[in-house]
C-alpha cells in the first residue's frame, strides 16, 4: 500500500529528471538517543569536576603564595631584628671604650632608628606586640646611649627585645605552617 500511496504523490508532482527516490524514518531509535543523553550528562559532570579540580588547585596555589610571602616577611623580620641589636650593641660598645670616630655615633644612632621604624612598620597596627616592640626598641636604644647604664642592664634589655623578636617570629612561622597544612 506504501507504493500506492508513493505512486499517487508522485504521479501527482511535477517530474523531475534528476530527483530520485529516498525514505524517510521518523521512527525514534532508542538506543542513540540515551546514548547521546549518557554523553550529554557525561560531559556535565566532567565540567564540574573540572571546576572543582581547578578550584582546589588555585586555593592550593593561594595558600602557598601566602606562605611564601609570609616566610619572606619572616626572614625580613629576623634579618632586621639582628641588625638592630647588632648596631645598638655597636653603639655600646664604642661608649664604653671611647671609641667613636668621627660622625659614627650619628650615623649608629640614625642606623638604629631606622631599624627601629623598619621593625614597628612591619608589625600589624594597634596590637599589643606593636606597642611592645616600640617600648622595648626605644629602651634599647636609649640604654646602649647612656652611659649611667651598666652593661648587665643593658643586656637585659637587649635579652628583653631578643625574647620579643622571638615570640613575633614564632608567631608568624606558626602561621606559615598553618598555611602549608
Amino acid at each position: 500500500m506504501a507504493n500506492l500511496i508513493d505512486r499517487v504523490v508522485i504521479a501527482n508532482a511535477p517530474i523531475d529528471p534528476t530527483a530520485s527516490e529516498f525514505l524517510v524514518s521518523i521512527s525514534p531509535h532508542y538506543p542513540s538517543i540515551i546514548i547521546t543523553a549518557l554523553i550529554g550528562i557525561g560531559s556535565i559532570f566532567t565540567s564540574a569536576a573540572v571546576v572543582y579540580i581547578t578550584r582546589k588547585n588555585q586555593e592550593s596555589q593561594n595558600r602557598a603564595k601566602l606562605s611564601e610571602l609570609r616566610y619572606e616577611w619572616l626572614k625580613e623580620f629576623r634579618e632586621t631584628a639582628s641588625e638592630f641589636i647588632g648596631v645598638c650593641t655597636h653603639i655600646k660598645s664604642c661608649f664604653n671604650n671611647h671609641s667613636f670616630e668621627k660622625g659614627q655615633f650619628d650615623l649608629l644612632q640614625m642606623q638604629a632608628y631606622s631599624l627601629r621604624s623598619r621593625l614597628i612598620l612591619m608589625l600589624d597596627t594597634d596590637t599589643d606586640i606593636k606597642l611592645v616592640i616600640e617600648k622595648l626598641t626605644q629602651d634599647l636604644i636609649v640604654s646602649a646611649i647612656d652611659t649611667n647604664i651598666n652593661d648587665r642592664d643593658y643586656l637585659s634589655y637587649l635579652d628583653q627585645n631578643r625574647a620579643q623578636f622571638i615570640e613575633v617570629a614564632n608567631q608568624f612561622w606558626s602561621q606559615v605552617q598553618a598555611e602549608l597544612n
